[in-house]
């Protein structure tokens, strides 16, 4: 596994895909590593350090200029800490197949469709039950050449159930200072160039993920992951494709949350799961500041 991920992270970076669709631009390749320094638990008896990082490449297989089949790998880590001296943290993992198919239908539609299954548990116990799949499909209109608009959706297979999320989209660069690129429910950004390689943002983000406990002692059971953040980023262009960025949050909504194993919910979106009865083992982490740091490879395609 080890010399397949060093393979691909070097075919990735060779590679220049002259399709991205979705967006005016596509970030192709991340690596982050984000802390939220102190989280209280909802019942106040514990404070945790929570550390994610993620690891993420994508590349084209297939590129054409009407289409093209991107193939890529995302790895995200967690790491939660009790903040006592003596406490290890606890790490969990998510693996995933990322493969996208992206169409240009014609001059102002373009369609992309995507499928990413995962193994996601604590990597203690390898098993089938690891298994998660996310797809999804899109579609955007260019109304003017600085004007675009996107409908889709998104669905999961997670640990805790079915989760679904339609999607309306607005990207917007009314001049060269300024940029607003919506996806909601899911993210918004507001970009204000400051000088020719750095711009200021403001922005939502919504997250969501599901992490099998897979040793015996903990009987299979399950961590809800997910959160609803806003605050204020920092991009610093040192080129046209590579992107370092800095920024700083505060959570809305806050969850890392363990479950047993045979209790889900029927359907779960944004704002509401139906069916939701379950028991959780423990309570849910209170709102917390958060601090980023990342390198993006961005792709842009011609309006």
């Amino acid at each position: 596994m080890k010399h397949w991920a060093i393979f691909v992270l070097f075919w990735a970076m060779l590679a220049r895909p002259d399709l991205a669709l979705g967006q005016a631009y596509y970030d192709s390749r991340e690596l982050s590593l984000r802390a939220f320094p102190s989280l209280q638990s909802q019942d106040q008896q514990s404070t945790y350090l929570l550390a994610q990082s993620v690891f993420r490449v994508e590349h084209p297989v297939f590129s054409h200029n009407l289409a093209a089949v991107m193939l890529g790998i995302d790895y995200r880590a967690w790491w939660l800490k009790p903040m006592e001296p003596s406490a290890a943290p606890d790490a969990y993992h998510r693996l995933g197949l990322l493969l996208d198919y992206r169409v240009k239908v014609s001059d102002v539609l373009r369609t992309s469709f995507y499928v990413r299954p995962a193994l996601s548990s604590d990597f203690v116990e390898h098993e089938f039950e690891d298994m998660v799949v996310e797809f999804g499909a899109r579609m955007q209109w260019k109304v003017h050449r600085n004007l675009h608009y996107s409908f889709g959706f998104l669905y999961a297979q997670e640990h805790f159930g079915p989760f679904f999320l339609p999607t309306i989209g607005l990207y917007w660069f009314p001049n060269r200072f300024m940029l607003f690129n919506f996806d909601l429910p899911y993210s918004a950004q507001a970009e204000l160039r400051l000088f020719a390689r750095m711009t200021v943002s403001a922005y939502i983000q919504t997250e969501f993920a599901s992490i099998r406990l897979s040793s015996s002692e903990q009987n299979s059971d399950y961590i809800q992951v997910g959160n609803n953040q806003f605050g204020g980023l920092l991009d610093y262009y040192i080129n046209d494709n590579w992107i370092l960025r800095a920024s700083v949050g505060h959570t809305l909504t806050n969850q890392f949350q363990r479950f047993p194993k045979g209790q889900k919910v029927e359907l779960a979106t944004l704002l509401y799961s139906l069916g939701d009865n379950r028991q959780p083992v423990t309570p849910v982490l209170r709102n917390g500041f958060l601090f980023q740091l990342s390198l993006r490879y961005r792709l842009y395609f011609q309006h």
